[in-house]
C-alpha cells in the first residue's frame, strides 16, 4: 500500500524532478559545445597551411617594397670627397685616378646633372630615354662597384630643378616662367637666347661662354676638391 502524499509534496517533487532535467541537459549541451570546439581546434592542425600562407603574403609584399640593402662602405662620419662629373667619368682610368687621391673618403657622382642628360642609358628611367636624355658615360654598376672596392663612400648627384632637355620634351611639366625680356622659358634658370639689354647680355656670355663653347670641358673644369 502506497504511502499518503499531501498533493503539495507531490507539486514539490515534480518541480525539483523537472529542475535536475533542465540541469542535466544544459550540462550536456554545454560538454558537446566543448567537444565541437576541440574537435575544430584540431581538424584545423591538420588542414594544409593555406591561412598561413595567405598571412605570409602580405610580409613578403612588404619585404619586396622595402628599400634595398645599402652595400659598400658605412656613411662617413666627416665626409672628405671630389666631385667627378660624367664627362669625367666616361675618360678611362680617370675615376679610379680619383679614388687614389690621399685623403678622401667620398667620391660624388653625377648622375644627373644641370644640362638636363643622365649619365647612363641602359638603367635610365624610361621618361629619360623618350626626351633623349639618358647618355652613355659610364655603366653605373661597375662605377659603384669601382669606388667602393676602394673603401669610398659613393654619393650620387642628382639636379632636381633645372631640366632643359626634359622641358623641350615635354614642356607639360616644366615649369614656365618669364623672362625681362617677355621670352617664355622651360625648366631652366639660365637667361633664354634673343633680345637683351647690352649689359645683361655680355654679362650672361661672359659667365657662360665657356659652358655654351664646350659644355664638357666646362664640366670638368668644375671638379673640385670639397670638405
Amino acid at each position: 500500500m502506497e504511502p499518503f502524499l499531501d498533493p503539495n509534496d507531490r507539486f514539490r517533487e515534480r518541480r525539483a524532478q523537472s529542475r535536475r532535467r533542465r540541469r542535466l541537459r544544459r550540462t550536456v549541451g554545454a560538454i558537446a559545445l566543448l567537444l565541437a570546439a576541440a574537435a575544430v581546434a584540431v581538424g584545423a592542425g591538420f588542414l594544409p597551411d593555406r591561412g598561413e600562407k595567405t598571412s605570409a603574403e602580405p610580409a613578403a609584399v612588404k619585404k619586396k617594397a622595402a628599400a634595398p640593402k645599402r652595400t659598400g662602405p658605412p656613411v662617413p662620419e666627416e665626409i672628405r670627397g671630389v666631385h667627378v662629373t660624367m664627362a669625367l667619368a666616361s675618360l678611362d682610368g680617370k675615376l679610379a685616378e680619383y679614388t687614389r687621391i690621399p685623403g678622401i673618403n667620398t667620391i660624388q657622382l653625377d648622375v644627373k646633372d644641370e644640362n638636363g642628360e643622365v649619365a647612363f642609358h641602359r638603367l635610365a628611367p624610361p621618361l629619360a630615354k623618350r626626351v633623349g636624355s639618358a647618355m652613355r658615360y659610364y655603366d653605373p654598376v661597375k662605377a659603384a662597384k669601382q669606388v667602393h672596392s676602394e673603401g669610398l663612400f659613393l654619393i650620387g648627384r642628382v639636379v632636381c630643378f633645372e631640366d632643359p632637355i626634359l622641358s623641350r620634351g615635354r614642356p607639360d611639366l616644366a615649369i614656365r616662367t618669364r623672362s625681362a625680356s617677355g621670352t617664355t622659358t622651360f625648366g631652366s634658370r639660365r637667361p633664354p637666347p634673343g633680345p637683351a639689354s647690352t649689359r645683361s647680355s655680355s654679362t650672361t656670355s661672359g659667365s657662360r661662354a665657356t659652358a655654351t663653347s664646350s659644355p664638357r670641358s666646362f664640366r670638368a673644369s668644375r671638379t673640385r676638391p670639397w670638405a
